[in-house]
């Protein structure tokens, strides 16, 4: 070991031992200054860390000369560069190389001990006046220079004496009794005792002059009898008796020692808010916690920065990463937070994940280009390597917190940017389990911007925040504050009152009053040495009206130096390192030293620690600025000057340094043109890696030329607008182009006055300014047209013609683009001839000539797609997909158009044409009646609008998806929009005919929804006034509600207007809606008894069913068939339609299914199941109802769907069945005050069931027979056999019985992959198991769960919505390993480690559909009573099912081996040690049983297994890990350990032999070690498989350990890898794969035939999408290709597939497997991402042949393929390669 942290040198070991070490040290971010540093763990010193952690900021601002300080407490991060997983602390003191007072005392003179006593006085009574008691006073720990000046031992080390009660050999008289006794006084008389025995310890003999004999003597008897008598003792008036008894000379100034203030202080306050914050990160870290987010929130001055740097303090003192970033509202640049973390997080970053990330990381941080070598990853289009790079950091983050738990601290997170926010938001919703936690803080106040807002409001409303309020101080934690500030021993509580009184307990404001009093003198130190107001009272402190006077003050206060070295650091924007502040002083670095800490006590400066050393920055902005602009102009231009060229110099040599800083200082020392370079190389560079950045950069460039005669703006100015226009900041843009436009007309640049004309014509086009619009086209052309610039020329006509198309004017703009089509294509000016074609063919659709249109359409996307235009090429991709719709009505053809454009909207980045593919997309599936895929469309379109304030399409995407809403039943958020829509109305009535048209469509529907008629009626007339014209589907779907409502309310059946109706959807293709239509009209033709006319309307839907298929149309069409047929007292149909009822997903026709279902039985006189349905349809109307916020909706919605009536039937029903009454409550009987629940209380009719009563209710819904043998808790014991998964059964049966349970499930857990397996079920007919939502709750309720589905429970919003609507209740039970348990695996020597946590092994589920039910708390309890009977059966059943000894090689086996991993991982990561792990290998193994056969060869593995066991310790573990490999565990071993113990095994075997052979049996022996190469367990074998090929390859029978340079190879010697992993499901599917394959050969089959099993059964077990055979000829030629895609039989058409990947791989003959970024085709329609895949491709190879190529493929959404995918390829295809032969 000779570095630590990377800045600490080791020089000398002074002290080791197991418990700590001591060494001298060299401080490399102080020019090398020595240093004390002790090194220390928390199980031998957690007292002390305690402590040094809570106190340690205090500790080190006790500074005086006469003691040794106390400098740095850390965690031990890295250790000669390497990081260190294991928590180990260390802290670093003050060096000294003097003796001590033990080993120089006989040395001393009479004058040289009084001096001493004198110091000791002196360090004494400031430790008192700092309420410091030193208590370990000895001869030992006072240190004597030469000149005889002493050192105390710092306070640290003294602490630690008294802590573990450790004392020097010489230091029995320097004992109190009170210490003897372990009471260890706090009190200063404790010192004083002490005191007196160095006295008596120096002079035992000591010859003196009377008066000194008799001033020492007195001196010493009252000191050491303080604490008999309580006398006060001043050690100031001792200083003074013994300097002038013995002539010695000494200044003592008591107020230049004291009167010092330091702000670095302890923080005061807050320490509940503290505790919880750790309590989340440290839940977090335990992945028990659902806050994802702290948001620290507080008036300013409160204290939430310094809060924030406590948390991160405290956090990294506990091991755990924290990165910062502290945003100021002139630093919200793009990616500038993530830029911070990634900064921070760069050196601990595993070479594995830079090598995967660091092409997208590299984007952010273009310095890794150099100090890494990383190149960019190419570009994708923007959009693409926008989600591209949220992926990448979405998974470097997944990477790094399984390491170790992050924390994110940001710092004003209301001044974050866009970015920052974005990729926070990706990380929170993302479906992975992370270790992170973000602690943010805001203003406390209305956020402004936003984005900001709306962010936070949306993380709030998912539960992902926790909100902490700091407060301000109270009057004890003031006297605290001013007790650290001031350095006294006590509260100054009547001080302390009066700044209360004044600063309301602001701790900003207190720290500026204190200031304000020190630096004019009325606070200061007393000649007693006491801190006191002069010439003022308390009630006449008051604070500063001008905090500007209180700061000119505060620096006037400072001396010339002090200020001149803050004048320098103002001057940087940004944090500046000591070294510059180094090379910008002519000063001497001990003295800089000394000024910077000043400045840091006194709050001028804060210090920042970074991997590069200490950075410092102005604390307060204004104060910052009031020093910078009181430097002279000429010295301040100076300094700027001097900066420049120090950073220059420094970029020049390292790009990893803050360009922006450079270009101010260039800026700042007028070097104009260099900042100008700097500034527009950097844009350019930005822009081709994230325009967001490059934007301000050409901003910046302009600012800097704007006052030049420079044609450089021109460019610039022109860049700006571009990205302007893509940013849909078009008003920023027209006054950007208009300013070009100035500029280009003072330089005479005709192509820039062109360009921005027809720019400036484009923007005023999209704000509907056609007049503007028009004069600048025009002028545009005729200048385009004089000086014959054919672009210029060509964009104007277009800007021309889309005005006058815009107006109507047809003949005029078709005549214009002509012209302008024949210039476009003699000038092959092929960008423009698109645009020429794609305007003609809107002119033709207007126009009524689809054919014609079709046709320039078709020729305008050749175009665009030949320039590749992808911004236009969208344009005639819309209009193709409106051709398909309304010409040929050919829906998929249209979406097929819709959602290419979308894609390309995309990947370009235009929001409105996306909006517009969105809701276009978004409407074709709504008239399909797909209302999850329409919602999904439609709420992505409202999100942009809402984002670009596009009012227009906000407003129609209100009314889309408030008609979704209503119609799936989701009335709450139906109302939202509803609400949203009548404000916008009546806000702006003047809306566009089309969309007025809609809106009142859907406020008809609306008001008819919850029978309100008349509102209905109003509404639904203006619709069809306004849609007749132009939207036949509003003004035909209103004419249906017309009819339904004159039959609802007046009972008016219109058959005459129906029948006009039926012919005009005929002649339409709305054939969803034709069906709707259709089955409302035999709904009313059977309420009015005409049951021929209802038979001819379901006729006419028969001819639609085949075709127009949708599940909830065929249900109510199924239910009036079934009413149609008569009562034919069938119920199984009845019972078909529940089961198709429950698959449906809309509520409303739970609801009215039930009701018809139950009316059924009720006729058949099957009054249990009536009563049953008839419960179901009342609760299916609660659901519906309470969605509905407003209770006067919800009374009108009861009564128009007959509540009162069921409950009425369910009152007959239960009469005739049980003879009782039940409580009835009728609408008229609720009083005003009570809520809707109270209507619909049913649970005491559940109590008046008993449970015969309630099977026979529940009737065939369960096929379970419960045994009748066990009545109770004795007999079930009883009935327990050996056989353990029987015993899970019957206890499943028993609490089935118990509770009326449908479903019932034990499982097994494995908390480490979060991963259930089932083990048992009450009924093997259930294979869906329980949700993810289930699941979750699950995971964050560790004591289990039971949650009912009920009015009541649903009022509490407990849970609830995590239920299924089929699902009405659940029990949920943890089954725990008791502590201890677990130890059985280990050895007992190891077993204290252990007792920590208990470990969740498995889960008790039971759920019933049912609302009458046993599901309470009284049955849970009784759950979780037998929960330790089913641990003990599921731990036995698991044991019986693993064989932990291989009974050949006598050690443990691989799946033994595969949980004992896990296990010791786990001790070892609490316990913070560390493992070996060796994986042997025997050689040639396969040569000894070819040439000696099977038997020698078992011989052999026995002999070697029986060698490794008999030859490390008993704690170690040796398993058999496949065939002839083996791999060890040597716990608490290093490296060098393992080797020296891998290499005695290796010895020791080659020394085996077998009888009768003459073979040499050797093995190769990789290593790697847990936590220093990995702490994955994947990663940790893999590294040791990976060593085991190198020591194989370089020559077998040798050692190797793991290390970066051993390259990552495919062909690795762990065969099993990806077979057997120890999941006993999973090896099962594997090894039965592997077994098809051998059957497969044998097959009397076609070769296509195998082809396709064999596709088959790969891709299923490996879980991929695609799956492709390729077969090659002998030359390598592709020759056929089979494919097989997931979920469809028969072979597929062949799919994408990256052809560069296949041909690399027939040109190599290896295999890989990666993510093909390239592949960017298919797009998820509603996020934008594109659905990258992960790809595995491998040979088949026989006899050195490759005869072909399987290629997988799968998205990187569901998975990614690794070596255990890749491995297993490699066996399977191992098998099937001869077949092609």
């Amino acid at each position: 070991m000779k570095f630590i942290n990377n800045r600490f040198k080791i020089v000398t070991i002074l002290h080791h031992s197991t418990k700590d070490d001591l060494y001298v040290v060299e401080d490399l971010w102080n020019n090398e200054e020595k240093k004390f540093l002790k090194f220390f763990n928390y199980e031998e010193h957690g007292k002390l860390i305690d402590y040094l952690t809570e106190n340690f900021i205090f500790i080190s601002s006790i500074k005086h000369k006469y003691l040794l300080s106390c400098e740095q407490f850390d965690i031990c991060r890295t250790v000669d560069r390497s990081t260190v997983n294991i928590n180990k602390y260390y802290y670093v003191s003050e060096y000294i190389d003097a003796s001590t007072l033990a080993q120089i005392r006989d040395e001393l003179s009479v004058k040289d001990k009084v001096f001493i006593l004198i110091q000791l006085c002196v360090v004494l009574n400031f430790l008192h006046f700092r309420g410091i008691t030193y208590k370990s006073l000895n001869p030992e720990n006072i240190y004597v220079l030469k000149n005889r000046e002493i050192k105390l031992r710092n306070l640290i080390s003294t602490f630690e004496d008294n802590l573990e009660n450790e004392y020097g050999k010489n230091t029995n008289q320097f004992i109190l009794s009170e210490t003897l006794l372990k009471e260890k006084s706090k009190d200063i008389k404790t010192d004083f005792y002490f005191l007196g025995m160095i006295i008596k310890y120096l002079f035992p003999d000591e010859i003196l002059e009377k008066g000194q004999f008799q001033v020492i003597e007195n001196v010493y008897d009252n000191l050491v009898e303080s604490n008999k008598d309580g006398k006060d003792i001043n050690l100031s008036h001792i200083v003074n008796k013994l300097s002038s008894a013995f002539h010695i000379r000494y200044e003592y100034d008591l107020r230049k020692e004291r009167e010092t203030i330091n702000f670095k202080t302890k923080m005061v306050g807050q320490s509940e808010e503290l505790k919880r914050v750790l309590q989340i990160c440290g839940d977090y870290r335990g992945r028990r916690c659902n806050k994802k987010i702290v948001l620290v929130s507080g008036e300013p001055g409160v204290g939430k920065t310094r809060f924030l740097k406590e948390v991160s303090y405290r956090l990294k003192i506990k091991g755990i990463d924290v990165y910062n970033s502290y945003i100021t509202k002139k630093e919200n640049e793009s990616f500038k937070v993530i830029r911070d973390i990634l900064r921070q997080a760069i050196k601990g970053i595993p070479k594995s994940l830079l090598d995967k990330y660091g092409g997208e990381l590299v984007k952010i941080l273009p310095e890794l280009n150099l100090a890494k070598d990383i190149v960019p990853t190419p570009s994708l289009g923007e959009n693409e390597d926008k989600f591209r790079l949220y992926d990448r950091l979405l998974n470097l983050m997944d990477g790094l917190s399984k390491i170790k738990s992050l924390n994110i601290v940001i710092d004003n997170i209301h001044y974050s940017d866009i970015e920052t926010l974005t990729i926070i938001d990706y990380i929170l919703k993302s479906p992975k389990e992370f270790s992170i936690a973000f602690i943010l803080s805001d203003s406390g106040d209305k956020i402004s911007d936003s984005n900001v807002s709306k962010f936070l409001e949306e993380w709030r409303a998912k539960g992902y925040i926790e909100d902490i309020k700091l407060s301000k101080l109270g009057l004890q934690e003031i006297g605290e504050l001013v007790q650290y500030i001031l350095g006294m021993s006590f509260k100054p509580l009547n001080f302390s009152a009066s700044l209360l009184k004044e600063t309301l307990g602001n701790p900003r404001f207190i720290e500026l009053l204190l200031y304000d009093l020190c630096s004019k003198g009325e606070l200061r130190i007393n000649e007693r040495g006491n801190w006191d107001l002069i010439n003022k009272t308390y009630s006449e402190i008051y604070l500063p009206v001008s905090f500007d006077n209180t700061l000119k003050e505060q620096l006037n206060s400072l001396d010339d130096d002090s200020l001149y070295v803050l004048k320098i650091i103002s001057i940087f924007n940004n944090p500046v390192s000591k070294n510059s502040i180094i090379k910008m002083v002519n000063m001497d670095v001990n003295k800089l030293n000394e000024i910077v800490d000043k400045l840091v006590k006194a709050d001028f400066v804060d210090e920042r620690v970074g991997d590069w050393g200490y950075s410092y920055i102005v604390y307060d902005l204004k104060l910052k600025k009031m020093i910078y602009y009181s430097i002279d102009p000429i010295q301040k231009k100076e300094l700027h000057k001097k900066s420049a060229v120090i950073l220059e110099e420094e970029y020049k040599n390292n790009k990893n340094i803050d360009l922006e800083e450079l270009i101010y200082h260039l800026i700042q020392s007028d070097q104009m043109d260099k900042a100008i370079d700097y500034t527009i190389d950097y844009a350019e560079e930005m822009e081709s890696l994230l325009n967001s950045q490059s934007v301000l950069f050409w901003e910046k460039a302009y600012d800097l030329l704007k006052d030049r005669k420079d044609e450089r703006k021109l460019r610039v100015l022109e860049s700006i607008g571009r990205l302007y226009v893509l940013r849909y900041q078009n008003e920023k843009a027209l006054k950007v182009y208009k300013q070009l436009l100035e500029e280009a007309e003072q330089y005479n640049s005709v192509k820039y006055i062109v360009d921005s004309k027809n720019s400036i014509a484009q923007i005023y086009y999209k704000k509907n300014d056609l007049d503007s619009a028009f004069k600048y086209s025009f002028s545009a052309k005729n200048i385009a047209k004089d000086v014959n610039n054919i672009e210029g020329l060509l964009n104007s006509i277009i800007s021309l013609s889309k005005i006058e198309i815009y107006k109507g004017n047809y003949d005029s703009a078709s005549k214009e683009l002509l012209a302008g089509l024949e210039i476009s294509e003699r000038e092959k000016a092929e960008k423009n001839t698109g645009y020429f074609y794609n305007l003609l063919g809107i002119i033709d659709y207007y126009s009524g000539n689809m054919e014609k249109a079709e046709k320039n359409f078709l020729k305008s996307i050749e175009y665009f797609e030949r320039t590749e235009d992808y911004v236009e090429f969208i344009k005639p991709l819309n209009n193709m997909a409106n051709v398909y719709i309304e010409y040929y009505g050919d829906i998929d053809k249209a979406i097929e158009y819709y959602n290419k454009g979308l894609n390309i909207s995309r990947k370009i980045g235009d929001l409105d044409l996306e909006m517009t593919f969105l809701n276009n997309v978004g409407e074709i599936y709504i008239g399909n009646h797909d209302y999850e895929n329409g919602k999904k469309y439609i709420r992505k379109t409202k999100e942009i609008a809402e984002n670009i304030e596009n009012g227009n399409m906000l407003f129609l995407s209100n009314i889309n998806l408030g008609n979704i809403y209503l119609t799936t039943g989701e009335y709450g958020l139906c109302y939202n929009c509803y609400r949203e829509l009548k404000q916008g109305y009546i806000k702006n009535p003047n809306k566009e005919k089309e969309a007025l048209g809609q809106y009142f469509n859907f406020m008809g529907e609306f008001y008819y929804t919850f029978g309100m008629w008349k509102k209905s009626l109003k509404n639904t007339y203006r619709a069809i006034q306004m849609c007749k014209e132009f939207d036949m589907r509003d003004y035909l779907l209103s004419k249906i509600r017309i009819i339904l409502i004159k039959y609802y309310e007046q009972s008016k059946f219109d058959k005459e207007h129906i029948e006009e109706i039926r012919k005009e959807f005929r002649k339409r293709k709305y054939n969803f809606d034709r069906r709707k239509a259709l089955l409302q009209f035999s709904t009313i033709a059977i309420l009015e008894g005409d049951l021929d006319y209802a038979y001819d309307l379901l006729k006419e839907d028969e001819d639609l069913v085949q075709k127009y298929h949708k599940d909830s149309l065929d249900f109510i069409r199924n239910l009036l068939l079934y009413y149609l047929d008569g009562n034919n007292g069938d119920s199984s149909k009845l019972m078909y339609l529940e089961n198709e009822m429950k698959n449906n997903d809309i509520l409303y026709f739970e609801f009215y299914g039930n009701f018809i279902i139950a009316d059924k039985f009720y006729q058949l006189g099957d009054y249990y199941k009536s009563l049953k349905f008839y419960t179901e349809t009342l609760d299916a109307l609660y659901r519906l109802t309470i969605r509905i916020p407003d209770k006067k909706f919800q009374i009108q919605y009861i009564k128009i769907n007959r509540g009162n009536e069921i409950k009425q039937k369910m009152k007959s029903i239960f009469k005739e069945i049980f003879k009782k009454d039940i409580p009835y409550i009728c609408l008229e009987d609720l009083e005003k005050e009570d809520s809707i629940e109270k209507y619909f209380e049913f649970e005491k009719i559940s109590e008046l069931i008993d449970n015969d009563c309630l099977r026979k209710m529940l009737g065939n819904s369960t096929d379970l027979q419960f045994t009748n043998k066990i009545k109770n808790l004795e007999d079930l014991i009883v009935n327990f056999t050996d056989n353990y998964k029987e015993n899970l059964h019957l206890i499943l049966e028993y609490l089935a019985e118990k509770t009326i349970a449908q479903k019932g499930f034990i499982f097994s857990y494995d908390e480490k992959n979060k991963d259930l397996s089932l083990v048992v079920s009450l009924n093997s007919k259930d294979s869906d198991i329980i949700d993810e939502n289930i699941l979750k709750i699950i995971g964050e309720n560790s004591t289990g769960v039971i949650i009912k589905n009920t009015p009541k429970e649903l009022k509490k919003k407990f849970f609830t919505e995590s239920l299924s609507k089929e699902n009405k209740a659940f029990i949920c039970v943890p089954v725990y390993k008791p502590n201890g348990y677990i130890n059985n695996f280990v050895h007992k020597d190891r077993r204290k480690h252990n007792l920590k946590n208990e470990k969740i092994i498995g889960y008790i589920y039971l759920q019933t559909d049912k609302l009458f039910n046993r599901f309470d708390y009284e049955r849970y309890q009784l759950a979780d009573l037998l929960s330790y009977l089913v641990f003990m059966n599921l731990e036995n059943y698991n044991l019986k099912i693993m064989s932990t000894i291989d009974a050949m090689t006598n050690t443990y086996t691989r799946k033994y081996f595969d949980i004992i991993i896990n296990d010791i991982m786990y001790n070892v990561k609490i316990n913070g040690e560390r493992f070996a792990l060796l994986m042997i290998d025997i050689d040639k193994f396969k040569d000894i049983n070819d040439t000696y056969g099977h038997r020698k060869g078992d011989e052999a593995l026995s002999k070697i297994g029986n060698t490794l066991v008999q030859n490390v310790r008993s704690t170690d573990i040796v398993a058999r890990y496949g065939g002839e490999e083996f791999i060890v565990i040597l716990q608490n071993t290093s490296e060098r350990d393992a080797k020296e113990v891998a290499e005695k095994l290796r010895k020791k075997i080659e020394e085996l032999n077998i009888e009768n052979s003459s073979c040499l049996l050797t093995v190769s022996i990789g290593i790697s070690i847990f936590p220093d190469h990995s702490q994955f367990k994947e990663e940790l074998i893999e590294e040791a498989d990976q060593a085991l090929y190198c020591a194989k390859e370089n020559g077998r029978n040798r050692v190797e350990a793991w290390n970066s340079n051993i390259v990552n190879s495919f062909e690795r010697v762990d065969r099993l890898a990806g077979i057997v992993t120890g999941n006993t499901v999973q090896d099962q599917r594997n090894v039965l794969a592997l077994m098809d394959m051998v059957d497969l050969l044998r097959k009397d089959n076609s070769l296509r035939n195998k082809i396709y099993e064999f596709l088959g059964r790969t891709m299923e077990i490996l879980s991929a999408e695609n799956i492709i055979l390729f077969t090659l000829s002998d030359s390598g030629k592709i020759e056929k290709s089979y494919s097989r895609k997931r979920f469809t039989k028969g072979f597929s058409k062949i799919p994408y597939y990256n052809k560069e990947i296949l041909e690399k791989t027939i040109e190599s003959k290896k295999g890989e497997f990666l993510i093909d970024w390239e592949d960017i085709g298919d797009v998820d329609a509603l996020s934008g991402i594109p659905n990258w895949k992960s790809i595995v491709v491998f040979p088949l190879i026989y006899k050195g042949i490759m005869k072909g190529i399987v290629y997988l493929s799968v998205p990187l959404k569901e998975k990614e393929f690794d070596y255990n995918s890749y491995n297993f390829i490699k066996a399977i295809c191992s098998i099937f390669s001869p077949l092609l032969n």
